[in-house]
């Protein structure tokens, strides 16, 4: 109302979001999410590159004695993988559009696809 003390006069009222702005929002977020994801994947790419995984241990040592700063880097690489996987998680359900009701299906139906695949592997 105009007498609201709290409003000032230059402030105009927040209008409702309609579904497709709320759609752009979601893929506005699931892009910089992507974006996050790429980078922690490329840090991962880079970790296991210099840890000596492609057999290049002359640089690794390289990289260690001679530049602390990025041997810190990429060491921290491997913790990235828990970011990657977990990121993962949220860019697949944002992606879907999985809602509250929809979880516990999606969580069924991944359960039912990778728990006898691992049965398999295990025995």
């Amino acid at each position: 109302s105009s007498d609201d003390p709290e409003r000032s006069s230059d402030q105009s009222p927040q209008r409702q979001l309609t579904p497709e702005d709320r759609e752009q929002i979601r893929k506005e977020k699931l892009t910089l999410l992507q974006v996050f994801r790429g980078f922690a994947a490329f840090h991962i790419l880079l970790g296991h590159y210099f840890s000596g995984c492609a057999g290049n241990q002359v640089l690794v040592e390289e990289v260690s004695t001679g530049y602390p700063h990025l041997d810190s880097f990429l060491r921290w690489a491997m913790s990235q993988l828990s970011f990657f996987f977990l990121l993962s998680g949220v860019v697949l359900a944002l992606s879907h559009g999985y809602t509250k009701e929809s979880i516990p299906r999606f969580i069924l139906s991944r359960f039912l696809r990778l728990y006898p695949v691992y049965i398999i592997s295990v025995l």
